[in-house]
């Protein structure tokens, strides 16, 4: 998968999916990047099966411009 970005940054978060171990409770750590106007990302296998990633809506004050994402996908399509 990959992605464009263009206009105003957003935050995108990635949060990884799984416990280090069993005393491992807490809340998992998140990481944000704010990707700027032309940025373009990958996330190749294992990211989507390790980390939660999200663009969540912004808030009222967080809103500095329009934004427009690209996001390409490569499908496979099952062989009968």
């Amino acid at each position: 998968m990959a992605g464009i970005t263009l206009g105003s940054a957003r935050r995108f978060l990635f949060q990884c999916k799984k416990r280090t171990g069993p005393g491992d409770t807490g809340p998992r750590e998140v990481t944000t990047l704010y990707p700027s106007s032309g940025s373009m990302y990958v996330m190749q296998f294992p990211t989507n099966h390790n980390f939660k990633h999200a663009i969540p809506a912004a808030k009222r004050d967080e809103l500095v411009g329009p934004r427009i994402s690209m996001t390409f996908r490569r499908m496979k399509v099952p062989q009968p």
